[in-house]
């Protein structure tokens, strides 16, 4: 193999995964109210837990930063001229760096913005028709993760369809079968973090009745 190809594709694989590492939705609980957003609500680095702590505008930013991520650096590995099976291990490990960032000590989101970005670049029409079908869902049903798992389920199906692209397909049938696994690594901790806000709000809710010091 070409030198040159080797080091583009190394290049390629480091530049993404430190740009998936990178922790927007930390950075933004911290601006916003000076808060880790993995110690609050469900404890998810993620747009929803985000939107949920601290409105639909914060989380539409993280969630769109997040696509961003997927979609730069696919765009890079493609304009490294790097082969087809190249660019999906650069998609692999920008979600690799997304739910388990160097730079917050590898505790991490589950990935489905990084992945819709990742698939945006190497299959644009059936993502497009996925988020479209995961939007109508939202509306629909208001359930995030019945929503996600068609808008998922139709990429897929839409990706060997319309693009006759068995590989990208597999690829993003893998990546989307990552994010509850990666639900199911993070269950711990993300129980143990909603089990000590509920202490925390009951204690509260103690203190603050008349009787008990406060009122």
């Amino acid at each position: 193999m070409d030198k040159a190809i080797i080091n583009n594709s190394l290049i390629a694989y480091i530049l993404a995964y430190l740009v998936g590492s990178f922790p927007t939705a930390v950075i933004i609980s911290r601006i916003a109210c000076g808060k880790d957003i993995r110690k609050i609500g469900d404890g998810n680095m993620g747009g929803l837990n985000v939107a949920r702590v601290m409105g639909l505008k914060c989380g539409i930013f993280v969630a769109l930063f997040d696509i961003s991520k997927g979609i730069v650096t696919i765009s890079i590995s493609q304009r490294l001229g790097l082969s087809l099976t190249a660019q999906l291990i650069t998609g692999a490990f920008t979600v690799m760096g997304h739910d388990f960032p160097l730079w917050v000590g590898f505790k991490g989101g589950q990935g489905f913005a990084v992945i819709t970005g990742v698939l945006f670049i190497l299959a644009p029409l059936p993502v497009t028709y996925g988020i479209s079908l995961f939007l109508i869902s939202i509306l629909i049903y208001r359930k995030f993760d019945p929503s996600a798992a068609i808008g998922a389920a139709s990429t897929v199906a839409l990706t060997i369809i319309l693009n006759h692209t068995y590989l990208v397909a597999g690829f993003a049938a893998l990546l989307f079968v990552s994010i509850p696994l990666k639900k199911a690594l993070d269950l711990p901790r993300r129980q143990m973090i909603i089990a000590e806000q509920s202490a925390e709000e009951e204690n509260n809710n103690h203190l603050s009745t008349p009787g008990n010091g406060l009122v």
